[in-house]
This record gives C-alpha cells, structure tokens and sequence, in this order.
C-alpha cells in the first residue's frame, strides 16, 4: 500500500477514535430498570461516564417522575382521574370545586385526534391559588407525524407536581399494550409545560404505536394570595413536519377558571382584581388591546392612576398586602402586565399607602440592577457552549451541547421576562435569563427589595435545579 494512503487511513482512525472519545453517551430514558441504577449514581460519576449535563438533570429528576408516572397509571387502570383533585386529594360532592370561567372552547379541534383540558380542581393551598389541569387524548387514526408535543400555557402559575402517562399498541394487536412517560425535560416550567411525543417507539425489538395520553399538572401561583388569581389555560397539541414546519392539531382555551367572573361594573368600568376591600377598575373598553387608567378603590377612597395593562385577562392585575417598609402597617402591592408576546412579559409595580392610596416610590428599576450588577458570556466550542454568569464576587458556570439551541446569544439575555412577587413582606423581581434567540431560559435572577426599596441582595440559579422564587419560598 502507498505510504501516503497509509499515512491519511491512520490520521482519519485517530481522528475517528478522537470523535468516538468526546462524544456524550446516549441515556436510553425508556430503560426504566437502567434509569433506576443511573439516578443511585452522583453528578460526578454520571460525567465521568460520558452523559451530558442536559441528560444527567434528566437521570436525578427520574425518580420523582416515575413515582409520578406510576401512580398515574394506578389511578387510570382502577379507579377514575374525575375522583382526585390538586396533589391527589379525593374529591366528592362534598369537596369538588365549583368552578367557572369566562370562557372554554376549542379554536381548533383535528378530527383524528380527540384533546381535552380539564381544570379539574381549583383550591387555596398555604396561602397560594393552586389547582389541577388535566390533558387527555385519543387518537381515532395512526397519528400523522413521528414528532409532535404538547403545549400548555398558565400564566402566574408554576408547577408542585407533574404526572404523564402514553399508552402505546402493537399495530396488528390492540391488546398489547404498554405505558411509558415523557421524557421531560430539566425545567421549572413557569407559565408554560411542553413535552416532546413520540408517536412510535421500538420495545423489545417490537413496533409500537401512539394510542393515548393523560397528562395531569398541579399549579400553584407565583403569587401570594387567595382569591386574586383566576387560572387560565392554553393548551395545545401540535405536530412537527420533517422540514421543521409546524401544524396545531387542537387547541383549547379556558379563560378566568374560578369561583367567581369579573363583572362589568358599567359601560365605562371593568373590574380588573379584588383583593379584600381593595378593587381595581380599568377604563373601558380597551384601546388597542391595551386598558389605560386604572382606578384603585378601598372603601369609600377611590383614586385614578394614569397606568395602564394587557386587555387578554391571563394577564389582569394582582393585589397584595404587605408590610414593606416595615412600619407596622401594610401597604397595597399592585402588579400590572405592561407587555406580553411569544417568549415576553412584562410586569410593573405599584405600591401604594393604605390609609389615602398615594404612590410609594423610589424602586430601583430592576433592568438597570441587571445592566450594572451582572455580566455573562456565552462561547461555543467544538460542539459544546460554555456560559459564564457573575455577579457580586459569584460565579456561575455551566456547558452545554451546541445542538441544544439552533442561535446561541453572545451572552445571557436578561428583560423579555420580568415580574415580581412578594414573600414575608419582603418585594422580589424575577428576571429568567435568554441564552438563545428563541428563549432557552436556563438561569434566573431574584432581585431582593429592602425596606427602603433599594436592592439589598442579587441572586441567580440555575433554574434546571430549582428556580429562585423556589429556592426563596424554601428558605
């Protein structure tokens, strides 16, 4: 053989083995026996092996969906998911809520498939609104596309616990059946749960096909209080083509799920929140899909404030009492939605004096707390991206794939999302942080208000571990 030949045949299995050595280790997440073994190992030892960061959030997250997952399936094979409500508590005629919303319909429903979303229970739990949303389907054919997922949107609300299960048959044997999970990813799905379906999968060398699924999602507010927070819900089957297009099969909306609607007050007023004694009206009707003036009542004191909010009524206002300045009374905490879009919202904060509803103010801007506190860089590498976070004297380091986002931002992207809360009389903003166009949110930023509503304390997570309005609520 030709030297040279032989020289370019070694310099390309070098290259080969080279490759083979740095490439992650695929996690078989339908092995669920294998799945157990991995979740016993630690971080360390599941890096070592050759699994990505992505896949070993999945492999310590496992556990805690299986159990989920299983006791799903209990539930659908011997008794009837109408029977629990929010974290499985049993439900009767004595204890089912009553609930009702401004709206409830379908604006797209395939004739294939058959999708439903059910708010199955709404309650007040430690102080929080809080309810169960159930997602169920039947395909009636062979679904059309191997790719597809599904989407649900709760605005202010965030997920305690989440329970998926897909009934897969054989095609020639509708009575071989077998159950799998999602494979979820490592999120905290604030707003909004996706999970990727797989329409046919490869069990013991057999073929299987999609038959049906239930997805159950207890939610809890984001924000303190109970009877200010009405759950509406967008829920979604879409299904992806080979060329990346993508096609909504169903879509159902529920608007204001509650125990009560928001009536119209007049011709010139609507009732935006209520909160106690304390009511906020907004002029109207909406112009260009945006409420201007805002009025505030306590009692008999009526104010008007020239501010203005987001006509759909996922994204009405809350109220709050707190005692932020820590004065010995409360003050009323308004949070309004100024911007909302695919991949944005905005909120906006009002607090105002109890006794004559004047303003407080003097809140430093948390975008400009950002800009001059925290500082990223995002750099690509050979297939994988490094990001870097500091802040403070902290820093926070993280890897990932580069298949992981298709455009990557230079650096973590912080303000499409900001919002706020409070907790223990103490104001927080919340600003999740972009690392790819598109919105991979993979950190969050917890700005912490003092008393005098100067920022007091920065913190930011990986929110693959626990979000930062977790980590607070924890504490």
């Amino acid at each position: 053989m030709n030297k040279k030949y032989l020289v370019w045949i070694i310099i390309a299995l070098l290259f080969l083995f080279f490759w083979l050595s740095n490439k992650d280790r695929l996690l078989d997440y339908d092995d669920y026996k294998e799945m157990e073994l991995l979740s016993k190992k630690s971080h360390i030892e599941l890096g070592k092996e050759g699994y990505s960061e992505l896949d070993i959030e999945k492999i310590e997250q496992f556990n805690v969906n299986y159990k989920n997952h299983l006791k799903l399936l209990d539930i659908v094979e011997n008794d009837n998911i109408e029977n629990y409500g929010y974290n499985n508590r049993s439900l009767d005629n004595k204890t089912k809520s009553d609930i009702v919303y401004d709206e409830n319909h379908y604006t797209i429903q395939d004739s294939g498939l058959s999708y439903t979303t059910t708010i199955m229970d709404l309650i007040g739990d430690k102080g929080r609104e809080a309810g169960r949303i159930v997602i169920e389907f039947e395909w009636g054919t062979i679904p059309h596309t191997q790719n597809q997922y599904i989407n649900v949107e709760y605005p202010k609300y965030i997920p305690a616990n989440i329970y998926t299960l897909l009934k897969y048959k054989k095609p020639d044997d509708e009575y071989d059946v077998v159950y799998k999970m999602c494979e979820l990813k490592p999120y905290n799905f604030i707003d909004v749960f996706f999970a990727d379906i797989a329409t046919e999968k490869t069990i013991n060398q057999e073929n299987y096909i999609l038959s049906s699924g239930t997805i159950v999602l207890d939610v809890e507010s984001t924000i303190k209080g109970i009877g200010i927070m009405p759950l509406s819900v967008t829920s979604k089957y879409v299904e992806k083509s080979l060329f990346g297009k993508e096609k909504v099969l169903s879509e159902q909306k529920i608007v204001n799920a509650e125990q009560i609607s928001n009536p119209i007050i007049n011709e010139n007023l609507i009732e935006l929140a209520k909160y106690d004694e304390i009511t906020l009206y907004a002029n109207s009707p909406a112009e260009e899909g945006i409420y201007k003036g805002i009025t505030v009542k306590i009692k008999d004191k009526k104010v008007n404030f020239p501010w203005y909010n987001e006509r759909e009524s996922a994204f009405w206002p809350t109220i709050n009492k707190a005692d932020i300045n820590a004065d010995g009374n409360d003050e009323i905490v308004i949070v309004l939605t100024t911007g909302e879009g695919t991949g944005i919202c905005i909120q906006e904060l009002h607090l105002l004096n109890m006794e004559d509803l004047s303003e407080i103010t003097g809140m430093e801007n948390p975008l400009e707390v950002i800009k001059n506190n925290v500082s990223s860089t995002i750099a690509k590498n050979h297939g994988q991206v490094s990001v870097k976070v500091e802040w403070d004297g902290n820093i926070m380091e993280r890897t990932y794939q580069e298949s992981d986002a298709s455009v990557w931002n230079d650096k973590v992207v912080f303000g499409n999302i900001v919002k706020y809360g409070v907790y223990e009389n103490k104001l927080y903003a919340f600003l999740p942080g972009s690392l790819s166009f598109g919105g991979l949110y993979e950190f969050e930023a917890a700005i912490e208000y003092g008393t005098d509503l100067k920022v007091q304390k920065i913190t930011i997570e990986d929110t693959n571990k626990e979000s930062a309005f977790e980590k607070i609520k924890n504490q």
